[in-house]
């Protein structure tokens, strides 16, 4: 039993309509490139790279972590480096090649240190409660 030609037409249009969805997708992923995929890829602009609690259901943790050309990955291990520092402890460290220096926050919010860690123009930022 043989198909139709209608039936041959529709299913030329469907794989033609396939083809086109499968076209657009890989299109938006070339464009996007790694943060379509995830956060392991170096970052090209300045990437959102969340928060690291380090105890849970408090505040203390590093928060609003940032990067610019350097991974999520990487940025958020530098911030955890932060975890076992005190508030009387110096305000700089090196960790990953970064070096980097803090400023004490306060304000209506909770006291913390605003860290900008650097290393051959790679930037990473964030809060430390």
């Amino acid at each position: 039993m043989g198909l139709g030609s209608s039936a041959l037409l529709a299913m030329s249009d469907t794989l033609r309509a396939v083809r086109i969805a499968v076209s657009l997708i890989a299109m938006v992923l070339l464009i996007t490139g790694p943060a379509a995929c995830g956060d392991d890829g170096p970052a090209t602009g300045a990437a959102d790279c969340g928060d690291v609690g380090f105890t849970p259901h408090t505040d203390d943790g590093a928060f609003d972590i940032a990067a610019t050309g350097v991974s999520c990955e990487r940025a958020r291990r530098v911030a955890t480096r932060t975890r076992t520092r005190r508030d009387a402890d110096p305000l700089s460290y090196e960790a990953d090649g970064f070096s980097c220096t803090g400023t004490r926050i306060s304000g209506d919010g909770l006291p913390g240190v605003a860290w900008r860690c650097t290393r051959n123009g790679n930037t990473i930022t964030f809060t430390r409660n």
